[in-house]
């Protein structure tokens, strides 16, 4: 069965406010550490809240400024130096059907 829609709207009441927020969070934690975990993937999440004067850091705040720093690096040069390139990729991957099949290569050429 599936829960029905529910209106997203501000909620008034300060102590319904602050125990959906304090499920929302954990649960969208629990979310960034299943990610993690079933994807193999590097993640973290930062949540800034007026309930609690430190945010909120997971996996732990030295993995996620490794993150952080990661993406950042990534997105100036516009390449990941953990993976390979995709036209390095794609030029052997090209090659390796020219040797096998030189009527497959002159196919994929026209």
């Amino acid at each position: 069965m599936t829960r029905g829609k529910i209106k997203l709207e501000y909620i008034a009441n300060d102590a319904e406010r602050k125990a959906s927020f304090k499920k929302r969070k954990k649960g969208l934690l629990n979310k960034v550490h299943e990610l993690c975990t079933l994807c193999g993937v590097q993640a973290c999440a930062i949540i800034y809240s007026s309930y609690e004067p430190e945010p909120t850091v997971w996996p732990s705040e030295l993995d996620a400024q490794h993150v952080i720093s990661r993406f950042r690096g990534i997105a100036r040069n516009g390449t990941d130096p953990e993976n390979v390139q995709p036209r390095i990729l794609y030029r052997s991957k090209d090659s390796k059907v020219a040797r096998t099949s030189p009527e497959v290569a002159e196919g994929e050429q026209n």
